[in-house]
């Protein structure tokens, strides 16, 4: 059974979404202190927008920008200009430009020989981030794949860890696509997971995931969810639409 600290909160859109992100991302360095505040995102439209709303709203305005530093989940193993691209279509979607100057940006060189860029990307979280015997992120917020995957981590795909098990080279199964991920262990490690899953079609595999049962250990998702100590599941109303009732539970800040 799910983990009673999972907590799920279905929004009407996207856009309410990523406004609760803004203030809850706000609140949580606040409450840091004046440490660094390491933040992993993954691609789909919530951290897009998310970042809109900071650039040009008064929740931005009270973000310590200057603590705040970026990793991605993963990356597919492409040119910046690929549409395929996360960090292309980050920077494609907010106007190539960052909403602030003073934060720290650690992106995923795609376009890098994969084993290469694995190490690189490896080390740098080792060097960045405290923690051991895995850096621990503050938060990550990873979307989820109509199969349940979770960054590039695939239902019974082999993942070529690098030495530390912090990141990977995953292989789409649909598409032969290569991927550099982090691994799940480096997801368990971090202080907190947030799920942020939208849209309709996305509402059978929620269902799937959070009324999960042994069988469904394979996927990603469903493991990252029950053995996670801080788990949240952000859902627009289409994606909780198949949820039983009383399963989510009312907004709130995170």
């Amino acid at each position: 059974m799910r983990d009673p600290l999972t907590l799920i909160s279905p929004y009407s859109s996207s856009e309410e979404a990523a406004q609760v992100l803004a203030q809850s991302l706000t609140q949580a360095m606040l409450a840091k202190g004046d440490c660094p505040f390491h933040l992993a995102i993954s691609g789909g439209s919530t951290p897009k927008r998310l970042f809109e709303i900071l650039g040009i709203s008064t929740i931005g305005q009270r973000l310590p920008w200057h603590r705040l530093v970026i990793y991605w989940a993963d990356e597919r193993c492409v040119p910046t200009d690929h549409p395929d691209s996360n960090h292309g279509m980050l920077m494609s979607a907010i106007g190539g430009d960052l909403p602030h100057h003073e934060l720290t940006y650690h992106r995923i060189h795609g376009e890098d020989a994969p084993r290469r860029e694995v190490l690189r990307y490896a080390q740098l979280l080792r060097d960045n981030v405290p923690g051991t015997p895995l850096p621990q992120l503050d938060w990550i917020w990873l979307g989820m794949g109509l199969d349940g995957h979770v960054a590039s981590l695939f239902p019974e795909s082999v993942l070529e860890e690098e030495p530390h098990g912090i990141c990977g080279i995953s292989t789409n199964p649909y598409s032969g696509e290569q991927r550099i991920t982090l691994t799940e262990a480096m997801i368990m490690a971090a202080k907190q997971v947030t799920f942020l899953v939208t849209g309709h079609a996305k509402a059978e595999i929620v269902q799937r995931v959070l009324t999960a049962s042994a069988a469904d250990s394979v996927l990603p998702a469903a493991r990252i969810t029950y053995r996670h100590s801080k788990v949240d599941w952000l859902l627009d109303m289409e994606a909780a639409s198949t949820l039983p009732v009383g399963e989510a539970t009312p907004p709130r800040h995170l």
